[in-house]
């Protein structure tokens, strides 16, 4: 009491929220991490107010924080975190829910790290979500960009020798598949289905994993074809097709239907730059990308 006021000196949530988003912000999550456990201890002795407590906001993004660090010890320590939200979930703390941002987090953390195994890691991760999401934790559901998360995982994963590369993917093949089974019976809802993020995320991973011959060019044609179909086919699909395939590939696949549109005779398929061809979207069939959601594509870009 000073001055006949009473003035409460004991921090809140949004103090501590406050102090470990700024953390997080400038890139050191062990800093964070700190004042969460300080956060839990002071919960624990009495020294807030009740209310006062880690909650799912703050778990995940320390979790986050490791994970853009993407170093072993991080997403060690990020994967510790994870371990204990879903044992306070599970022992009824509600506040503790481990949702699908926490996990996708983490997934894209192993997506972007130099760490031997990453896709089999991501994979973990995503399979681990799904069975929270089974046995009762309605906000673990999975989405779309959970898939391509683990893809990209794979994609990113040419940096090891062969067997690394042939079971990278073979994780992308089998997220893919997981995703159409899935979408087949809309069990993660009516919006978790192959879109152009996947096909295109699909398509980098057959150029960065599969070797330049007639197996990669069956793949990147299969995958393409049914992408067009499904109406899917955005800037993002035909840049990655365009790193995937091999010229007189591109131009049979797209060239020739991107001249029909133009009502031009040959349309140029060389590359304009590192990151686009001459033919856009906007060269080629609508039935090809009539489907495509507006700006959907920016989630697994690196």
């Amino acid at each position: 009491e000073k001055g006949g006021s009473s003035f409460n000196t004991r921090p809140n949530s949004f103090s501590f929220s406050a102090v470990i988003n700024g953390y997080v912000k400038r890139g050191q999550p062990e800093k964070a991490h700190e004042i969460l456990l300080k956060m839990d201890d002071m919960h624990e002795r009495g020294l807030v107010d009740p209310g006062v407590r880690p909650n799912t906001i703050i778990y995940t993004s320390i979790i986050d924080g490791y994970a853009k660090v993407g170093d072993s010890n991080g997403l060690k320590k990020a994967m510790d975190l994870l371990d204990l939200m879903e044992n306070r979930y599970e022992q009824n703390s509600a506040c503790a829910c481990p949702t699908v941002n926490t996990y996708t987090c983490l997934i894209n953390g192993w997506a972007k790290s130099r760490q031997f195994g990453k896709a089999q890691s991501a994979q973990q991760v995503l399979h681990r979500m799904i069975s929270k999401y089974e046995a009762g934790n309605k906000y673990a559901r999975p989405t779309v960009f959970s898939y391509a998360a683990v893809m990209n995982a794979a994609a990113y994963s040419d940096f090891g020798d062969m067997f690394e590369k042939q079971q990278s993917l073979e994780i992308a093949i089998q997220a893919y598949k997981e995703l159409k089974v899935a979408s087949r019976h809309a069990k993660y809802g009516a919006d978790c289905v192959a879109n152009n993020v996947i096909y295109g995320t699909f398509l980098r991973a057959c150029g960065r994993l599969i070797p330049a011959g007639k197996a990669r060019e069956s793949s990147v044609e299969t995958v393409f074809r049914k992408c067009c179909n499904d109406g899917q086919v955005d800037d993002m699909v035909l840049r990655q097709l365009r790193n995937a395939a091999t010229d007189e590939q591109f131009q049979r696949l797209v060239g020739e239907e991107a001249s029909k549109v133009k009502g031009t005779k040959k349309v140029s398929t060389k590359k304009h730059n590192n990151y686009q061809p001459y033919i856009s979207a906007l060269d080629v069939p609508h039935d090809w990308t009539k489907n495509v959601v507006a700006n959907s594509a920016k989630v697994t870009q690196r």
